[in-house]
Order: C-alpha cells, then sequence, then structure tokens
C-alpha cells in the first residue's frame, strides 16, 4: 500500500466523521464526545446507543470499503 493511499483512506473517514458528527449533533443524536461526558450511561436511549455501536462505524468503514474499490479499479 502506498503513502498517498493511506493519506486517502484517512481524510475520507476523518471527513465522514466530521460530517457524521454534525448530522448526529443536529439531529439530537449524541456523538461520541458527548457519549463520554456522561456520568450516568443509563441516561442514554436505544437509538442513541444504536447509532454510536452500529450506525456510525457502519458508514466509516463504509466509506473506506468504497475507497479501496474505487482505488482497485
Amino acid at each position: 500500500m502506498k503513502i498517498p493511499h493511506i493519506f486517502l483512506y484517512g481524510y475520507v473517514v476523518l471527513i465522514l466523521a466530521i460530517f457524521l458528527n454534525v448530522i448526529m449533533k443536529n439531529n439530537g443524536i449524541l456523538t461520541w464526545y458527548d457519549l463520554l461526558s456522561i456520568k450516568d450511561l443509563s441516561e442514554v436511549s436505544t437509538v442513541n446507543l444504536f447509532v454510536l455501536l452500529i450506525g456510525y462505524p457502519f458508514v466509516l468503514g463504509l466509506g473506506s470499503y468504497i475507497v479501496d474499490r474505487i482505488l482497485k479499479i
């Protein structure tokens, strides 16, 4: 793997993470930063946990997968 490809993967993940954080914040969903500041995790809703544990990693992984497919063409 070449260094430029590593940077491209990193930039895609970074841009997607920032984009997801903005969308989540605007829709009242907790971000990872919000979750880390909560002292009582029983206050966290099931929707927030689903988004953080399933949705967020899936979208970031999907972004990396798409870049990988594009680079292998």
